[in-house]
């Protein structure tokens, strides 16, 4: 209970002693005091009461705000853990994947040697002329009079 809950039961209990008081003596301004006072005391006391359930509300709008972050935060701690396995994972297949490559080459070289030199010769001059062609972005670029002249 609410210190203004307490004080409106107080004007309230005060409110209807002076009404039995002033019906007693049959002082009418004595009991229109204590009437007053029940009315200021309920109202004080209807203010307390609806100031503990915004507080109470408040309270379990915090509480369920604090829950949800808590679970986002677990969520999102949980996923970022299953991406970095999987990137884990994948790294290690493509290492494997590399190694049987670079094994393979080794033994193509080892089992066909001149077919190995001519495969790396016809990558060689294939590379030159991409990048020597015209069209190529890293082809030295020729200035406008050069083109035209």
């Amino acid at each position: 209970m609410s210190d203004q809950t307490t004080e409106g039961t107080i004007n309230d209990l005060k409110g209807k002693v002076k009404d039995a008081a002033g019906g007693l003596t049959g002082d009418a301004a004595t009991q229109a005091e204590g009437k007053a006072d029940q009315v200021i005391g309920k109202a004080q006391g209807a203010m307390g009461d609806a100031a503990e359930k915004v507080s109470g509300a408040a309270s379990s709008a915090a509480d369920y705000a604090s829950d949800l972050a808590s679970r986002a935060g677990s969520k999102l701690h949980g996923t970022a853990q299953t991406v970095k396995e999987g990137a884990a994972s994948a790294g290690g297949r493509i290492y494997e994947a590399g190694a049987q490559a670079g094994d393979y080459v080794g033994y193509a070289v080892e089992r066909q040697p001149l077919l190995s030199l001519l495969g790396a010769a016809a990558v060689g001059y294939f590379i030159g002329y991409l990048v020597h062609s015209s069209s190529s972005p890293f082809a030295p670029r020729r200035s406008f009079r050069d083109r035209w002249l």
